[in-house]
């Protein structure tokens, strides 16, 4: 055996700490933590200290008990379905299904009542199972790059459901009435989102909308004042939009992201009455011209431009000296094109 790969295993086992089973870790330290392959993981000691596994190799799947603490599991080439021995991993908090293309039953998941985040992007199902209604502590959900995904009902009977992203899901026809808990919503067709923003009847816990990438909006949508609680609002990508005017309406706001949205030439004076707004990014607006209405804002603390020029057009020197302080600049990557 080489060196270098004597000194690579010695790494894995060393990162692995003994847990003490009653130990509930973030999911944010869980996301951060080394992942290792089944074969990898079957050279530690303490099979306990295991909670976080990547692998593409199937063919371990039925050793996946051995490791009593596994919370985290990322899992490719499934085939259709997912394994059977899933639903035996009862610790699990996070389950990564995604790219598994040909997945269109997911019914095994429904015992796994500790799952917080479930990451199904890119499948092939057409109608979430009755039997997520299980999942009781589930709350993250990503479905997104799912093309074929027509029925999401299901949700609103995850209680916790705080998370959902409907990225690229553009052929959903049923989508929930009520999700009291959502606080995060990420989705880049209009017309689900003008579905959803219709059927929604309480819409009052929504902090953060995530709106990207849709060439059909021009302006922002008259139904946005329905998420009364809304902070963070992130337009990027939508390269059409050129009237913001309602977003002035959102007055708990605190980030706005308009980034690669080409087509805004100014903001809106009615900025103004965003006085919680701390953090903006117009990075990469190609037509963007005037900037004057945020030295307005006295709570402001992070501005992103890639053109600086914004700032020398400020009319006052004050106002210029009070944005500088909290700018900071991307410059365009190699070769002086930024794309979204």
């Amino acid at each position: 055996m080489k060196a270098t790969t004597i000194t690579l295993l010695a790494a894995i086992l060393l990162s692995f700490k003994p847990i003490d089973s009653g130990t509930q870790v973030s999911l944010d330290d869980l996301y951060a933590e080394h992942g290792v392959t089944i074969s990898e993981a079957l050279t530690v000691r303490d099979k306990s200290s295991v909670q976080k596994i990547v692998t593409e190799n199937i063919d371990f799947n039925e050793v996946l008990t051995l490791f009593p603490n596994l919370q985290y599991l990322e899992i490719y080439n499934v085939g259709d379905r997912v394994p059977e021995v899933v639903r035996d991993l009862k610790n699990l908090r996070v389950l990564n299904l995604g790219r598994n293309y040909d997945v269109k039953d997911i019914s095994e998941v429904r015992d796994l009542e500790n799952l917080e985040h479930l990451k199904i992007k890119s499948v092939s199902i057409e109608e979430l199972p009755n039997s997520l209604a299980t999942l009781k502590n589930l709350k993250r959900i990503d479905l997104s790059l799912s093309s074929q995904l027509k029925d999401i009902v299901i949700l609103e009977r995850l209680d916790q459901l705080e998370e959902l992203d409907l990225s690229e899901c553009n052929r959903i026809q049923h989508f929930p009435y009520e999700m009291r808990s959502l606080k995060k919503l990420k989705l880049t067709d209009l017309m689900l989102y003008a579905y959803m923003s219709d059927v929604m009847e309480s819409p009052d816990q929504l902090e953060t909308l995530e709106f990207v990438g849709c060439d059909d909006l021009f302006i922002v949508p008259p139904s946005v004042r329905k998420f009364k609680k809304l902070k963070a609002l992130n337009l990027k990508g939508n390269k059409n939009l050129s009237n913001i005017d309602l977003v002035a309406e959102l007055t708990e706001l605190r980030e706005l992201d308009l980034s690669f949205c080409h087509e805004l030439k100014a903001l809106p004076k009615s900025i103004a009455y965003l006085r919680n707004l701390k953090s903006i990014n117009l990075t990469y607006m190609h037509s963007l011209e005037d900037i004057s209405v945020l030295s307005k804002l006295d709570n402001i603390q992070s501005l992103m431009i890639s053109d600086r020029s914004l700032l020398e057009k400020l009319p006052s020197q004050a106002d210029r000296e009070k944005l500088e302080a909290i700018t900071t600049v991307l410059k365009l990557p190699k070769g002086g094109v930024a794309y979204y």
